[in-house]
Formats: C-alpha cells, sequence, structure tokens
C-alpha cells in the first residue's frame, strides 16, 4: 500500500496514523496480546507457557476418559448394543481412535472456544470419517442471515485454507463442538477461555522480557552526583549539557535493554551503587498471580500452580480437577460425540469413565470398608428383628456403587 508523510502523519488508503502511536504500538506487541481476537489466542498458546501448560492438563484430563453405558442409576450397562455402539465410538477416521479425536477437539475447544470436525463422506459405503480441522484454517460464511434452534448464527459454508487453494465445505459437512462452559454475551457458548486473560497474559510476557533482559544486561550500576552545592547550580541549565555528555559516555543504565547503565544527577559529587533484585520488584507475587488467574479459568485447582507441591496433596487434587471441572464439562462432550457418531437413543447414557483413574480405585477400597462397616452395623439389628430386609437395604444403599 501507498502512503505518504504529512507532519509526522502517515497518510494511506485507510486513512491517517500517527508515527508515534504506531511506534508505541509495535513496541507494545510484543508483550500485549489481545485475547479477544482468534489470532490473539493463538499468540497466547503459542507464547505462554502457562497457557500451555493449562490446556495440556485439560487435554491429558479429557483424554484419560473412557465412554461407558451407564442406566439412570449409574450402573454400567453390559449387552450387545453396548459392545456394537463402544466398537463404533472407539474408530473415528483411519488415523486417530476415541481418546486421540477427543483430546483434539478439547485442545481447539478450550483455546478458540470452538471446535470443527470436518464430517467426510466415504466413497462407495454408507459411512463418514470425521477430522478436526485448525481454527486458523478455517472461515464460517454467512451469505444469509440464519439462526438454530438455540438462537446461535448457523454459517452457510465454510472456506478451508489448504497449501493447494481453499476448499469450501457446506454447512451439513461442519460440525461446530463449542466449549461448554464459557458464554459470550449473547448468551451463547462457544467465548474462548483465553477471551478475559489478556492483562494476566499480557503481564506474565512482560515479565519474562524483562527478567530476561535484567540477566542478560544488568540492571542501573550506581548513580553519579555532578557536584552542584546549592540550589542555584542546580537549577542552572549549564550543567544540562555536560549531564547528557556524562550518560552517554558511560553508556546506558535500567532494566531494559537501550537504556543508561548509569543515573546522572546535578546533586552533591557522589556515586550510589545500585541494585535490581527481582524480589524487589515482586516479580515472583506478579507471575503467581497471574498463574492462579489462569488456571482458575481453565478448571484447575490453585495447588497446580504451586511449584512445590506435596506429594499426597497431588491425588486429591487430581480427584477435585476431574469431579469439579472435567466429569461435569466432558458429560455434554460425550454427548455431543454420541450424536455425531448418529448412535440412537438407548435406554442408558453413554457417559465419561474414571473408574481406572489410581485416585478413584483408592475411593473403590475405602467405599468398600464403609460398605462393610454399614453392613455389620445394621446385622445385628436385622437378626433381632428391629429392621426388616428392606429397611437394612435402604441403610446402605447409599454404600453401593
Amino acid at each position: 500500500m501507498g502512503f505518504v508523510i504529512n507532519n509526522g502523519i502517515i497518510v494511506g488508503l485507510n486513512g491517517e496514523v500517527n508515527v508515534s502511536d504506531l511506534l508505541s504500538s509495535v513496541a507494545s506487541n510484543r508483550v500485549t496480546v489481545n485475547t479477544a481476537t482468534r489470532e490473539g489466542q493463538s499468540t497466547a498458546f503459542r507464547k505462554s507457557s502457562v497457557v500451555q501448560t493449562a490446556v495440556r492438563r485439560r487435554v491429558n484430563a479429557f483424554s484419560n476418559l473412557n465412554v461407558w453405558a451407564k442406566d439412570a442409576k449409574g450402573k454400567k450397562v453390559y449387552n450387545k448394543f453396548v459392545d456394537e455402539d463402544l466398537r463404533k465410538m472407539q474408530r473415528w477416521n483411519k488415523y486417530q481412535d476415541f481418546n486421540a479425536f477427543n483430546n483434539l477437539v478439547e485442545a481447539q475447544a478450550c483455546i478458540y472456544g470452538v471446535c470443527y470436525i470436518w464430517k467426510m463422506k466415504l466413497i462407495g459405503v454408507n459411512d463418514y470419517e470425521y477430522y478436526v480441522v485448525p481454527n486458523s484454517l478455517i472461515s464460517p460464511k454467512n451469505s444469509s442471515i440464519s439462526t438454530n434452534a438455540l438462537f446461535e448464527t448457523k454459517a452457510t459454508s465454510y472456506n478451508i485454507s489448504l497449501p493447494t487453494g481453499v476448499l469450501e465445505l457446506g454447512s451439513d459437512e461442519i460440525i461446530e463442538i463449542k466449549d461448554n462452559w464459557f458464554i459470550n454475551n449473547d448468551g451463547q457458548y462457544g467465548l474462548s477461555r483465553l477471551f478475559s486473560l489478556s492483562e494476566p497474559i499480557s503481564t506474565l510476557l512482560s515479565i519474562g522480557e524483562m527478567t530476561t533482559q535484567l540477566i542478560a544486561d544488568g540492571g542501573a550500576r550506581g548513580i553519579i552526583g555532578q557536584g552542584a552545592k546549592d540550589v542555584d547550580m542546580i537549577t542552572s541549565p549549564f550543567l544540562n549539557k555536560e549531564k547528557d555528555d556524562i550518560q552517554k559516555a558511560l553508556k546506558q543504565y535500567g532494566g531494559l535493554r537501550n537504556q543508561f547503565k548509569y543515573i546522572v544527577t546535578k546533586g552533591a559529587a557522589s556515586y550510589v551503587p545500585l541494585t535490581s533484585k527481582i524480589v524487589d520488584m515482586q516479580l515472583p507475587a506478579l507471575v503467581m498471580d497471574a498463574k492462579v488467574a489462569i488456571f482458575e479459568v481453565f478448571g484447575l485447582p490453585n495447588i497446580f500452580s504451586v511449584h512445590e507441591t506435596r506429594y499426597k496433596s497431588l491425588p486429591e487434587a487430581r480427584k477435585e480437577f476431574y469431579t469439579g471441572t472435567i466429569i461435569p464439562e466432558a458429560t455434554p462432550r460425550f454427548r455431543d460425540l454420541v450424536r455425531i457418531k448418529g448412535i440412537p437413543q438407548r435406554d442408558w447414557e453413554y457417559k465419561p469413565d474414571w473408574s481406572h483413574m489410581d485416585f478413584f480405585q483408592e475411593s473403590l477400597k475405602e467405599g468398600a470398608v464403609a460398605l462393610q462397616q454399614a453392613i455389620n452395623g445394621v446385622l445385628p439389628a436385622y437378626r433381632d428383628g428391629i429392621l426388616s430386609k428392606e429397611e437394612c437395604r435402604a441403610i446402605i444403599e447409599p454404600y453401593i456403587e
């Protein structure tokens, strides 16, 4: 695009841009991320190790879940229809099984708020393969205004950018899986979890850059007084040029690069050494606050943000993570995946199962002990005729899976 400069103003096709504003925005963009945009969300994930950790923990937790048939009371169901449905749920394409596919779906959904799935018709058979399309490659198109039953805007087609060109797919070929916890201003699902995290993420990136430069370049070395002995000397302009010359000669100081190493004042002749301790600037506390804010949005217990977590507390933290975050959010996710696979409505539901996890096995062991104690407690009353069999069963029912 062509442009001319007129009194410090870049005049181009899109109007006027102040040069100083342009330069300041370029400098600040290194550590300031607008997480309300898809580009900003991608940048936040790429640059912030804390965001990567939060996403990785969620993705791993989702991919560790199994799918199983359960009745209204939460009992597992076993029959030939369940076997057929579970086999169907295990394969999504020729490369990915259920866990790997679920892994990708959760990664896209929690970063961008929505995951796009390409429903690809297989040639010659009445079947489909399903592929997760990266958000960076797909663009919904709305040639007409239409909504679905949830009053959500419905795309009429989608463009996928490929190395060979743009592939246009119809609305029946793309399935949208939206993050089921965050809701946008219109009361609809699909808001990225990073949407409200621009400030803590930008803080982390700023602290990271400052810390790196402090280590590489060091802080201010000290303060040098020029020897002014009274108010008249301090206020006189002749020392200003000398001050500038001294600063340039002493090169550069400060917490960031391209700044002077020594501070020169007009005061009494002296030299005061300076140190730049990271602790004094409260950077560790700021990092922890930002980390906790990010982890909370992703549903991670605060204990995960502590570097020296005690080993005994980890199983309880993981259990809290699964029971308080993953299971409630995976339940509607699994319901969507079952629907996508075309499995008909049954007398049971397919829900996330975590009974194979180590901390759950410990809970089963504790539950078995509690059940035995409850049985031992009601048996004497049953033998003495105080309680009936039905009454005894009602008492121990909470201890039975």
